[in-house]
């Protein structure tokens, strides 16, 4: 039997209810994708939840501006007001920067230091008046969240160690034939990939740039896999397509692969009709379509080149750990046959050696060094997984997978 307990803060925070209920634990199926599930952790106590709340940006901010009053009135009642809406006690907005707005613009000019040119005119055209709105709406009880879009502080010795963390318990292992897993130090390794020394492959989209930076020009005091494996293996070769693959030199091969950076249209899997850029908006100084990263969630057919690295290496008799880069699952069916052992790192960012720690842990048990779960079903081919029946079809591995023993 289990016991849950709510807790709910209402319009007062200082009157705290508590809902309690006793419940009975079975055993379930793998859970559908498209049905919602709560998922109890017992053991991790995190913050108390205060609330909800909403952003204000200046793009909201610009289109609240142009509303009829009366819209303006609908809208603030209804995200703001305690008695007539959903009552939000928050609001985010952005400090010293624009914020998805229709110009670029800052506080005060670039090498300013004293400060001559401050101004917060941008902000009172628009984004003041709306925040002054929806306090008014809430009746005096919003409270105000704002910072700039980067932290004052960040990489500290407590955010890299919890960038680290956060690596090495997202990793999945979807494939350890033989046991492969874990590598012993004294293996001598040849490692290859195009993504295995490789920042901007690591950190995917929304970086130094819109789209990301392939490659370890642009971004600056990370880690990339081979780093973590080098810093590892007693001997270690690297060549990014294999072509020196000889089980004589070899024990085995770390080879890592997968997508490049993408974000938002750019990165969308999609056929059919291209999305238009909004007039004016520019990409690298011209003006063009969202062309789609692909059309179909494969990965043989977004990347062949990976493909053909894992099998020129498992052509020479050289056992095969791969190590896959993405953001989304996307059938690999294809490499996952070249492969002994298949990892999914998703994007370590800054924190590549983890996955060279992990491969190389003293500890024995694969299942204790891979806690990481799957998010989503992973597809069998480039179609999305579909449920018919109560049967979830063109699955590979199924979500929560692998299930613990």
């Amino acid at each position: 039997m289990g016991h849950l307990s709510l807790e709910s803060l209402g319009q007062d925070p200082d009157a705290v209810q508590e809902a309690c209920c006793t419940f009975a634990l079975t055993v379930a199926p793998p859970p559908r994708q498209d049905v919602p599930h709560l998922f109890l952790d017992p053991d991790h106590r995190f913050q108390r939840f205060l609330g909800m709340g909403l952003a204000i940006t200046d793009a909201s901010a610009e289109v609240f501006a142009k509303l009829p009053k009366k819209a303006q009135r609908t809208l603030l009642n209804a995200c703001w007001s305690p008695t007539e809406g959903n009552g939000h006690r928050f609001c985010q907005t952005s400090v010293r920067s624009c914020d998805f707005s229709s110009a670029s613009y800052t506080y005060c000019e670039e090498g300013d230091d004293e400060l001559k040119s401050f101004s917060i005119a941008a902000y009172l055209r628009y984004r003041i008046p709306m925040i002054q709105a929806a306090q008014e709406a809430s009746g005096g009880q919003l409270q105000l969240l704002a910072s700039p879009w980067s932290a004052p502080v960040l990489g500290c010795s407590e955010h890299w160690a919890l960038a680290r963390e956060s690596v090495l318990r997202s990793l999945v292992l979807l494939k350890n034939y033989n046991a492969l897993l874990p590598l012993r130090r004294s293996a001598r390794v040849l490692l290859a990939g195009k993504s295995a020394h490789d920042l901007g492959n690591q950190c995917g989209g929304f970086t130094v740039e819109w789209q990301g930076a392939q490659g370890n020009r642009l971004i600056e005091g990370d880690s990339t896999v081979f780093e973590g494996v080098r810093a590892l293996a007693t001997a270690c070769d690297f060549d990014p397509e294999g072509h020196s693959a000889d089980p004589a030199k070899h024990d085995v091969a770390v080879v890592v692969i997968g997508e490049r950076p993408y974000a938002e249209g750019l990165g969308d899997i999609r056929s059919g009709e291209d999305v238009l850029i909004q007039e004016g908006s520019q990409i690298r100084g011209k003006l063009k379509k969202l062309e789609p990263y692909g059309q179909a969630a494969s990965l043989e057919a977004l990347h062949p080149e990976d493909l053909q690295t894992l099998t020129r290496i498992k052509a020479t008799g050289v056992p095969v750990v791969t190590v896959m880069l993405c953001g989304r699952p996307l059938a690999t069916d294809p490499e996952l046959a070249q492969s002994d052992a298949s990892v999914v790192a998703w994007l370590p960012g800054s924190e590549g050696a983890g996955i060279g720690e992990t491969l190389f842990a003293a500890q024995p048990e694969a299942e204790a060094l891979f806690p990481g779960r799957l998010p989503f079903a992973w597809p069998r081919d480039g179609d999305a997984p579909q449920w018919q029946d109560d049967e979830q079809l063109n699955v590979r591995f199924p979500r929560g997978y692998p299930w613990p023993r």
